[in-house]
């Protein structure tokens, strides 16, 4: 089991489709997700829709495309978009409508079942950071290149300060920062489900080059939880989770879940570690606080008292400045690094439901 860190064309490589056989082959019948996902053949279903002001403007064309979503980035989702006209618009009335700011491209990716129904998933909200039109010979292309709408949030940098003040629920702080600088924006969290609390008062000011996004990240990671931007465009705050513990979310293994396609495996044995320290240094401070995780277990191949001895991440913090805090944000890091560090790529057939952060597990 690992928790999905990446899904690099993983959501849609919208060009290359898997259609239904053609022959006297029988097409399975399936009634369900999972039944198509794992089917001999696919009908495959790729939407594009616009909207503006939270209300849709134009259902568009897909030519290709490929959405990259990766828990790693500031920046989570991004994609890139070729169009295509329809009898109903052609590409100049295309590029016309995504030229204007603040128009959204939702792309959706699914099934359709044999008794003619639907069901797709959302592969996330984007703006359009650039749009190229071309004309030449072999006629026009359009191709949008995108990042998911986080990105409102980043480039509104501080005008003037802000402050959060000690005692603040961290949901709440949370929530104020961004809508601050994005007054549109949802949150699928609250004071209830993001409930510790600031120990010292929080401060923004006016910088060049300043990234709230970023900021809010930061005070969200300083505190134990992973802030992201999902698939439908809600930001969600949850603790990393634990692939030892967690549930998973899909299992590849041999036989009808074969859909793998090809795997890559590196070691980077140089970035395993097997604890981690978090020191909390702040203006507020007489002394550092601290917070430690280990790896304790003693079946574990990078236990913290085995022959690989003790080799863990130090981190800095401004924000946590109380030992509880820090010893949340050093238990969270750990839930990351714990065990021998391995990574696996993989090639697969596409499951437009998987996300980052998501626990799968693998068999070869």
């Amino acid at each position: 089991g690992g928790w999905i860190s990446g899904l690099r064309g993983a959501l849609g490589r919208f060009g290359a489709l898997p259609l239904a056989p053609t022959g006297d082959a029988a097409p399975t019948a399936v009634s369900s997700w999972q039944e198509a996902l794992e089917a001999s053949y696919q009908r495959v279903v790729v939407s594009l829709d616009a909207y503006r002001g939270g209300a849709l403007v134009a259902a568009l064309s897909l030519s290709e495309g490929s959405v990259d979503a990766d828990c790693r980035r500031g920046t989570m989702r991004t994609a890139s978009f070729t169009l295509a006209p329809t009898d109903e618009i052609d590409l100049e009335q295309v590029r016309a409508l995504l030229a204007v700011p603040g128009t959204e491209l939702r792309p959706r990716r699914g099934f359709r079942y044999p008794d003619g129904s639907v069901e797709t998933a959302a592969l996330g909200v984007y703006v359009v950071d650039e749009l190229t039109y071309r004309r030449g010979r072999e006629g026009a292309t359009l191709t949008a290149t995108c990042s998911d709408i986080s990105v409102r949030i980043a480039r509104n940098p501080w005008t003037a300060p802000f402050a959060l003040a000690s005692g603040t629920a961290l949901g709440t702080a949370l929530a104020a920062i961004l809508t601050n600088r994005y007054p549109g924006i949802a949150c699928g969290f609250d004071a209830d489900s993001v409930p510790e609390t600031l120990a010292v008062a929080v401060f923004y000011t006016e910088q060049s080059g300043s990234d709230p996004w970023s900021d809010v990240r930061k005070l969200a990671a300083d505190h134990g939880y992973e802030l992201y931007m999902d698939a439908d465009g809600v930001v969600q705050c949850v603790r990393i989770p634990d692939p030892g513990s967690a549930t998973l979310t899909y299992t590849y293994a041999p036989g009808a879940t074969a859909i793998i396609t090809d795997e890559t495996r590196v070691l980077p044995l140089a970035r395993t570690y097997n604890g981690v320290i978090v020191t909390g240094e702040g203006s507020g401070l007489t002394l550092p606080v601290r917070g430690e995780a280990w790896d304790t277990d003693p079946l574990s191949e990078t236990y913290c008292d085995g022959p690989f001895g003790r080799v863990p991440l130090l981190v800095t913090s401004s924000v946590a400045t109380t030992a509880s805090a820090a010893q949340s944000a050093a238990e969270a890091r750990l839930a990351k690094l714990r065990g021998r560090v391995e990574e696996l790529s993989w090639s697969q057939v596409v499951n437009a439901k998987l996300a980052p952060l998501d626990v799968v597990g693998v068999t070869d």
